[in-house]
């Protein structure tokens, strides 16, 4: 292309329609009700692959109601991936079961056992941590315009019927004003939020979301343990070396659950019948600097 146009859309039901105008070559976020439509719509110029986007419900562990790790536990063994995953998104994500992307070198499945429901324990969890207060409600945060308003009921509605905490959606902020409130430390209950690679190595789930201090630690998790194993993968010769530490930092996120890993996403992307060649790449998504139009 000799030139390349982008548009920035608040709301992804707003980019969709512009797709169907005709005003969009290229769309790689498709509203998750339009999957099924955009796949019979344009069938071959749909473009699916499993995907490396981590998508997780953060906890607030600068709040009391947040800093023992059993209500962190309980509240993820009440959750049901896979349903959500059925109902809300038609099979297009995975659920997760660990913190780094199973396609990565490193991955392993299975990782975190609180991530698979289980409410006779989620119950036995919460009543140990002594219990959740009486008539608080559980505010469940996401930002606005990108179609996490139903996963996150289903959330909630899970919860609820697991361990009888009611809740409430706070999903009203745009995502500049949303990611100002997680800088603030201003979440006053578990929040939507999800990573993707920077680069190709399992390394990038884990110190940029989970370091002490780390620019993306929305849940401000610190661990000593966590973080010195952390340096001793960076100090590895090798990058085969580096991960034994790198699974052994993740063993402690499985344990301590500063967030709770929710789904990975696959890859979906549209290209008009403009385009002759579409190329993705991995880690940085549309290939713009590759894709070639007719």
């Amino acid at each position: 292309a000799d030139e390349i146009y982008y548009r920035i859309f608040a709301d992804i039901n707003a980019a969709y329609s512009a797709f169907q105008a005709g005003e969009l070559d290229v769309m790689y976020a498709i509203p998750p009700e339009r999957f099924n439509d955009a796949k019979a719509s344009y069938g071959d110029r749909l473009y699916e692959q499993e995907g490396d986007s981590f998508n997780y419900v953060g906890l607030p562990l600068y709040l009391d109601s947040f800093q023992d790790k059993r209500i962190r536990q309980a509240f993820s063994m009440a959750i049901d991936r896979q349903s959500i995953v059925d109902a809300v998104f038609d099979g297009r994500y995975t659920p997760a079961t660990g913190f780094v992307a199973p396609i990565f070198d490193g991955a392993r499945e299975g990782v975190c056992t609180y991530c698979k429901q289980d409410v006779e324990m989620a119950k036995k969890l919460l009543e140990e941590a002594g219990g959740w207060p009486e008539g608080k409600k559980l505010t469940l945060w996401a930002n606005a315009g990108a179609g996490h308003d139903a996963w996150l009921q289903a959330v909630g509605n899970q919860i609820k019927s697991a361990l009888g905490i009611d809740y409430e959606l706070k999903v009203n902020l745009q995502f500049s004003e949303y990611l100002e409130k997680a800088d603030n430390r201003e979440f006053t209950g578990p929040f939507r939020l999800g990573w993707g690679p920077d680069y190709p190595f399992m390394e990038t789930y884990l110190t940029p979301v989970f370091g002490t201090d780390a620019d993306s630690n929305a849940s401000t998790f610190s661990n000593a343990d966590f973080d010195n194993l952390m340096k001793q993968g960076d100090s590895a010769p090798s990058m085969g070396e580096a991960i034994p530490y790198y699974q052994q930092a993740e063993d402690i996120l499985a344990e301590e659950l500063p967030v709770i890993p929710m789904f990975w996403r696959k890859v979906a992307a549209l290209y008009s019948a403009n385009v002759d060649t579409f190329v993705w790449n991995q880690v940085s998504g549309a290939a713009y600097g590759e894709i070639t139009l007719k």
